[in-house]
Parts: structure tokens; sequence; C-alpha cells
């Protein structure tokens, strides 16, 4: 029952088409001598006529003035560090460590290849190359493909990556 009377109501109330007008008035504040504008009516108010809303109309913009957005496919769909895996182990007493990189579809002409190495970027001359002595310790890599006007048009996940090198400390005495 109760339901039936929510809806019903609520059905009503999609129905009317209120419309909110109050009356304005206007008069003049005795010890101020201020003009006062309220709805709700002074001492000597008198109400005020409002004419109608004003609004603006702008006009309409032809098809033929408004710029036609060029979406362009994007050159590259995607950029992944092949090697070192995320979160791997390397084990090279010269610190060195292979990478290599995955991109599709291959690296078009005027476009560079620039790995960022714990901060520091490095461009490289192909997808496939070692980085030298590399310290003890965990190590971060992020891929990025440049255009010739230096604006990067993919970049690959962060990879973290662990050496590991033979030091003379690990050397157990006997």
């Amino acid at each position: 029952m109760k339901k039936q009377i929510v809806s019903a109501a609520l059905s009503i109330l999609l129905f009317c088409n209120f419309t909110a007008q109050a009356e304005i008035y206007r008069w003049v504040d005795e010890q101020t001598g201020a003009v006062v504008y309220s709805d709700q009516p002074g001492k000597n108010a008198k109400p005020v006529k409002i004419r109608g809303s004003s609004h603006y109309d702008s006009g309409a913009i032809a098809q033929s003035q408004v710029p036609k957005e060029e979406k362009t496919p994007p050159l590259y769909s995607s950029l992944t560090i092949i090697t070192p895996t995320n979160n791997s182990t390397v084990r090279d007493n010269t610190g060195n460590v292979p990478v290599s990189l995955g991109l599709s579809p291959t690296l078009q002409k005027g476009h560079s290849v620039v790995l960022n190495f714990d901060g520091a970027d490095i461009p490289l001359p192909s997808t496939r190359f070692i980085i030298k002595d590399v310290d003890r310790g965990a190590h971060k890599l992020i891929a990025r493909v440049v255009g010739k006007d230096g604006k990067v048009l993919i970049s690959s996940k962060v990879s973290q990556f662990h050496m590991k090198r033979h030091s003379v400390l690990f050397n157990k005495a006997k």
C-alpha cells in the first residue's frame, strides 16, 4: 500500500510543471535612505514588474568554421623491456647487463630509442644493447621512443632488476 502511494505521488510530481515566480518588492529604508529590493514586502513597499529574463544567443557556428581534429593512429602499439625481466637478478662479475626491447612496429625513420637507467637518459643505437659496468644493487629501466621533435611517442612500463657481482668479501677463509 505504501509503495502505491509513493509511486502515485512521484507520478503526480513528474507530470506537474512547477514554475516558481516570486513577487519582488522595492522600498526606501527610512533609517539609511538606501533602496531595498526583497521578496518580502517592507514598509511602503511597491511591487516591481520584472520583464522577461535576459539571454544571449551567440549564434550558430557553421561546420566549415569548426576546425577538424585529425586523429592520427598511434605510431607504435607496444614497447616492452624483454630483458632483463622485471624483478630479475643479473649475475655478471664484469657488470654487463644485456638489454633487449620489444617494439611494435619496428623503429621508424627519424625516431630514436632512449633508455632511462636509474634516472639518467641514454640514447640507444638499436633495441638490443649492453649497459656496461653496472654497480651492485637494484636498478630501474624505462624505455621510450622519441620523435624528431623530442616528443615521447611511447613509453614502456618501469622494469627493475638486481645486479649481483662477486666480491672478495664473500670468499671464506679456510
